[in-house]
């Protein structure tokens, strides 16, 4: 962690820089900085036509970054396939120090430019019972032997701790277990938004699909703008996908049926995890090259702590397995005037364990094709 704030410490903010992407990672980006730094062009691989731009920055194919000989260029990926982008750049004689990745940038930009800590997502675990039985499920809901829901006290306490450190967050989640099955979610989800409606992006709520929320739910959602991530496991089961679009739709409420768990063409499919009770063999540099290629992007916040990773929690909520110290960052530790405290909390949201990887790792087979080739159908059952 010491070598990536040492890297940020030295970054010229008024140098020119391409950003790779034109997405929506890209137009967070440019929300956050686009009057601020100096963005030469944008690059895209899907480009179709000519005379594109965002944001009246102008777009051109990524050829655009190898014509220009001779030439040091400073890029930053948005995108979440940053991985195999930075892997290209190298490749191409870019050199490390010059290549960002959007999501350190928004964190190190905010932090050592305007002294505040903006993050672009968080999700709140909301507990583990589901109304479905999947096999592969990464919150390992069918292997659980301890299932319950959060309180409402419990949510609230950990979204006053995380708001005590942190001045804004882009996207708020909402995530189980199944999260409509938590009768105390619309109650946290207005308390979060009477309290700290300015100081998050959008909030969303993450669902299988197959239940549709009730009317005092569907209320709240529409006074807190509140979005549905609405997963389709079509592949392997019947759900409600369209009937609950429709019913949002007829609500102005706005949802997405998310399809591509696993890129590269494998629609309805996850990657599968592994079995999350045995300890795999592997040694120490094996750990720290897992960790590195993993990419997992979903940083969680539970009992007043932040995780780094999705499948921490439910292994310690579900499965009773116990995490290290260093597995998690203590909200309630945070003082957020000391430096030393706030690199603690961004050393835990970016990813920079101490060891070079975390617990889990000995018992996960990693998300990303960088690092797992094996998958399985997205909502199979287990009969």
């Amino acid at each position: 962690m010491k070598e990536i704030f040492e890297k940020w410490k030295k970054i010229d903010f008024d140098a020119n820089y391409i950003i790779w992407g034109t997405g929506k990672k890209c137009e967070e980006l440019l929300k956050l900085c686009k009057d601020n730094i100096k963005i030469r062009y944008c690059v895209d691989r899907e480009l179709k036509k000519s005379n594109c731009t965002i944001k009246g920055i102008p777009i051109y194919y990524i050829s655009k970054i190898w014509e220009e000989k001779n030439e040091r260029k400073k890029i930053i990926i948005a995108s979440q396939a940053y991985l195999k982008i930075k892997e290209v750049l190298l490749e191409n004689g870019i050199l490390e120090e010059d290549i960002y990745i959007y999501f350190e940038w928004e964190i190190f930009y905010s932090w050592f430019r305007l002294r505040k800590i903006i993050l672009p997502s968080i999700v709140i675990h909301t507990g583990n019972i589901c109304n479905l039985n999947c096999i592969g499920c990464v919150s390992y809901v069918p292997y659980s032997k301890n299932k319950r829901n959060l309180k409402f006290t419990e949510m609230k306490e950990t979204i006053d701790v995380f708001f005590k450190i942190v001045d804004y967050v882009e996207t708020f989640s909402f995530g189980g277990g199944e999260t409509l099955l938590n009768n105390n979610v619309g109650k946290t989800i207005e308390y979060l938004g009477r309290n700290y409606k300015g100081r998050i992006g959008k909030i969303e709520v993450f669902t299988n699909g197959t239940i549709f929320p009730d009317e005092e739910f569907i209320k709240i959602c529409k006074i807190y703008n509140v979005n549905f991530i609405i997963s389709d496991y079509s592949k392997m089961l019947t759900g409600k996908y369209n009937e609950l679009g429709n019913k949002l739709l007829e609500n102005k409420i706005e949802y997405i049926i998310a399809q591509d768990f696993v890129r590269d063409d494998k629609f309805g499919y996850w990657y599968d995890m592994g079995n999350p009770e045995i300890i795999q063999e592997r040694s120490e540099m094996e750990l720290k090259e897992l960790f590195s290629k993993c990419a997992s992007n979903s940083r969680m916040i539970y009992d007043n702590k932040l995780w780094y990773c999705q499948s921490i929690v439910p292994a310690e909520v579900g499965l009773g397995i116990k995490m290290e110290l260093t597995d998690y960052c203590d909200m309630k530790e945070i003082d957020r005037n000391k430096k030393k405290d706030i690199e603690s909390f961004l050393e835990v949201y970016l990813g920079c364990p101490v060891k070079g990887y975390y617990s889990m790792c000995k018992r996960c087979n990693g998300i990303g094709t960088y690092v797992n080739n094996k998958f399985i159908p997205a909502g199979e059952q287990i009969k």
